[in-house]
């Protein structure tokens, strides 16, 4: 489930919206086991972490697409020389 609720701390002005989440729990664990290790100070750190990593999958995916489509266009071109 995801939620969204105004910061409190943002200075008079600004604006932004979060997503308060709530897991299941297999991530509640996953996120708790990564906290504990030290390597995060709580789940929000987390989360922006694994968005993050989300982000740089899905920017791979989308350029390997493009790289994909350039060279189908590039035989293409090469086909309608050679006649």
């Amino acid at each position: 489930m995801l939620r969204w609720f105004r910061n409190s701390y943002l200075q008079k002005g600004q604006s932004s919206c979060l997503p308060e989440c709530q897991f299941d729990d297999e991530l509640d664990r996953f996120v708790a086991k990564k906290v504990k290790t030290g390597r995060y100070e709580n789940a929000s750190e987390v989360v922006r972490a694994g968005l993050r990593t989300l982000e740089r999958e899905e920017q791979a995916v989308r350029s390997k697409a493009c790289r994909a489509a350039s060279g189908h266009r590039r035989k293409r071109r090469q086909r309608r020389r050679r006649g």
